[in-house]
């Protein structure tokens, strides 16, 4: 159980500094006509992704959420194994 979900969560860990990176020359002010009126904080910035970027970062957060705490778990199970 430790390594599947420890495989994802590595995934969207890279995915989300990726996208950190790509987003951080994004503007800096709203561009309506891009379609980027959504702020997002890269490194301490406020720039402005579009809502289906910001759709995939909560997907990435969910991802990293969820099995951070297989992991979490995963790991409590296995102390509790060890004589």
């Amino acid at each position: 159980m430790l390594i599947g979900a420890a495989l994802p969560w590595a995934a969207a860990m890279g995915s989300n500094i990726i996208l950190a990176l790509t987003y951080f020359n994004y503007p800096r002010i709203a561009n309506p006509e891009t379609g980027r009126t959504v702020p997002y904080e890269v490194k301490r910035v406020i720039v402005y992704i579009t809502e289906g970027q910001s759709e995939v970062l909560y997907c990435i957060r969910g991802i990293e959420i969820v099995s951070g705490a297989l992991i979490f778990v995963s790991l409590i199970l296995n102390q509790k194994r060890r004589p």
